[in-house]
């Protein structure tokens, strides 16, 4: 059974861990904060893992686009399509790395290589995502974070709600709100306006082609799978395991918790750009995920080892554990 199910611990250090961090040592002596300053991140690795996206993603089309246009092209399509979303999540959560200026050395070039290559996928650009991810980590937990799909219940309502972008609506007005009240005057519609120019050019280049499958699944893909893996994927990193569907928690505060997963390829591509080791990195948000490897293996020789181990998590298991609770015996 699951670590974060079975064995709960209460406190995380999710957005506490400063209290803390000077005073970690590992069990030869070392100082944990000496440790962190040694790590150097490989933006080759993060590039690369960008490019594994990629042709994922291309692999989907072609694969489609071969299946022809009769019937069997419309199962292709609609398979393709949870794997077109599937992969669009995972490039796009290097958005997530560039917030933390993990992409590339110099900070400039960091926002504009995500912004040409990861942020077009969702109409966004790194600088405006960046204010708003930041106040997560600030107040993750409390009823202002600005990432909440953990305070949703886990209800067939609210599947629905992100196969249909409905909840993808309702997450890019909250963020333009946030936004708002963050005072950005630089928010605007151009990156929506320019992404909705590159999806469009795709879709005419797959029409034109008469490659129609393929155009329903870049369309279906974007549209409904990609929210949907988004939001399930946080929900399961930090939705408590006795939270109540019943309870309000933009009213309520739900808690802090984050989780910890494997290196499986589903923990890596679901959870990719660092995500599987989403604990980590709410203690080390700067830090690259291409260290996170080496900063768990430190700190399981540390006093806060025991906390790893209890955040230890599955994302089937937690899926099945959150939508398919099993009945009470």
């Amino acid at each position: 059974m699951d670590a974060s199910i079975d064995g709960f611990s209460e406190n995380d250090y999710s957005n506490s861990f400063s209290q803390i961090r000077g005073s970690l040592h590992d069990s030869e002596g070392h100082p944990y904060s000496e440790f962190v300053r040694s790590l150097e991140p490989d933006y080759a690795r993060v590039w690369w893992d960008v490019a594994v996206g990629y042709i994922a993603l291309a692999a989907t089309l072609v694969v489609v686009w071969a299946a022809g246009t009769g019937w069997l092209g419309l199962i292709a399509a609609l398979l393709g399509a949870v794997s077109v979303g599937y992969w669009i999540a995972y490039i796009y959560l290097f958005v997530h790395a560039a917030a933390h200026y993990n992409m590339a050395a110099d900070s400039a070039r960091n926002d504009r290589l995500t912004n040409l290559f990861v942020c077009w996928l969702s109409g966004t650009e790194v600088k405006s995502w960046r204010r708003v991810h930041l106040e997560h980590h600030r107040a993750l937990g409390a009823t202002d974070d600005s990432e909440s799909s953990y305070f949703e219940a886990p209800t067939a309502w609210f599947i629905l709600k992100t196969l249909t972008g409905q909840y993808a609506l309702e997450v890019m007005l909250k963020r333009r709100h946030r936004l708002q009240l963050l005072r950005n005057t630089e928010s605007s519609f151009l990156p929506l306006l320019y992404a909705s120019s590159l999806h469009g050019l795709l879709l005419l280049s797959f029409l034109l082609a008469g490659a129609w499958p393929v155009a329903l699944a870049w369309v279906l893909g974007v549209g409904s799978c990609f929210p949907f893996f988004s939001a399930i994927r946080q929900m399961l990193e930090h939705r408590r395991p006795d939270a109540d569907p019943d309870v309000d928690y933009d009213q309520e505060p739900h808690g802090a918790l984050t989780r910890m997963f494997g290196d499986d390829l589903l923990s890596r591509t679901l959870g990719g750009a660092g995500l599987n080791r989403h604990l980590l990195h709410h203690w080390e948000p700067q830090a690259s995920y291409t260290v996170l490897p080496e900063l768990e293996s430190f700190l399981l020789k540390t006093e806060v080892a025991p906390v790893i181990e209890s955040r230890r998590g599955d994302y089937l298991a937690l899926f099945q554990y959150f939508f398919f609770p099993r009945p009470v015996t």
